[in-house]
């Protein structure tokens, strides 16, 4: 799997169905752990994630690119506001990559508290094509789930069948480059996001390209 095609599917969104659901924000800062020189790969990545919930609509700002979920719709949108464009992704359409890519997810037991709220340690193995090619460790929130789709089947913010809640903290690492990428929320909002955050921008032009994240 390509560096790109790895972190496009680490940053893919998608959640949980829940009686009541979580509506508000998680601010998380991010940080490269790394044994080695990522070159141009470490200033691409953002420092800070924004993740947005509101009813079936999940919307993640991470840098220059933003990815919404809107479960109705049964799509996924990925935005680059700076070229104001968009990709566009049906949740019911099958993708021969995303066929290929399976999940093993594995409750530890091992339970403290985060930002005030309880949380326990998963790992998701990430295979494709029977070789595992990324690793994760979640830090689960056992009381805060949201309405969505698992169609994306990211393991990080809630994507993954098999995760309670939405991950607090997640140290993910991207196999073969000695290296780990953590995610650590570092606030909860529980304002409920504007309607006009999980919408496509009028003036934004589609462009068509293939995702490994489509499914």
């Amino acid at each position: 799997m390509k560096i790109k095609e790895v972190l496009v599917l680490i940053w893919s969104l998608s959640f949980l169905y829940a009686q009541k659901p979580f509506e508000g924000s998680i601010t998380y800062s991010v940080k490269i752990d790394a044994k080695q020189d990522l070159g141009p790969m470490a200033s691409q990545m953002p420092s800070t994630v924004k993740v947005f919930y509101r009813g079936g609509k999940a919307r993640m700002d991470a840098g220059p690119m933003v990815v919404i979920a809107d479960n109705d719709a049964k799509k996924s949108y990925l935005l680059f506001p700076e070229q104001a464009s968009y990709v566009v992704s049906s949740t019911e359409v099958k993708d021969t990559l995303s066929d290929k890519i399976k999940y093993e997810v594995k409750a530890t037991g091992e339970k403290t508290k985060m930002l005030g709220h309880p949380v326990e340690k998963y790992i998701i193995e990430i295979y494709q094509q029977d070789s595992r090619v990324a690793w994760t460790e979640s830090w689960v929130a056992l009381d805060l789930k949201a309405i969505g789709t698992d169609a994306l089947k990211s393991p990080l913010f809630s994507g993954v069948k098999g995760l309670p809640g939405i991950p607090l903290w997640i140290k993910s690492e991207l196999m073969g480059m000695n290296a780990h990428i953590i995610y650590a929320a570092t606030q909860i909002s529980t304002n409920v996001p504007d309607e006009r955050l999980f919408q496509v921008p009028e003036h934004y032009q589609e462009m068509k390209l293939g995702l490994p994240f489509r499914d």
